[in-house]
């Protein structure tokens, strides 16, 4: 599937957008290893970086149902990676107005 964090987010009012369409930072993987359980899941990951440095520095992994109705029934469906303290994850070009948010 291309479609932006797959199958099911449409309970958090995710659009679904063509992968191309969608910065560079937010990618679907349809199936990841969750370390907790050992079980594989399809995932949302996102990269994090500070500003006004592109580097990476940071992952967020979000894992999904396999029915796309959600996050998988796991103790925990967010997993980091990396030193995230300070980063965000960049959904657009900086520009004139900032929006700032918690979660994706």
């Amino acid at each position: 599937m291309n479609d932006f964090a797959g199958p099911g987010l449409d309970d958090r009012k995710v659009f679904h957008l063509p992968q191309d369409t969608l910065p560079p930072t937010i990618r679907y993987h349809a199936s990841l290893k969750h370390t907790d359980t050992g079980q594989n899941f399809p995932c949302m990951v996102a990269a994090i970086a500070k500003w006004p440095d592109r580097k990476v520095f940071g992952v967020l992994r979000t894992f999904l149902k396999n029915t796309g109705s959600g996050k998988a029934d796991v103790s925990s469906p967010k997993k980091m990676a990396g030193s995230c303290s300070g980063g965000a994850v960049r959904l657009a070009h900086a520009g004139e107005t900032l929006a700032i948010c918690e979660g994706i």
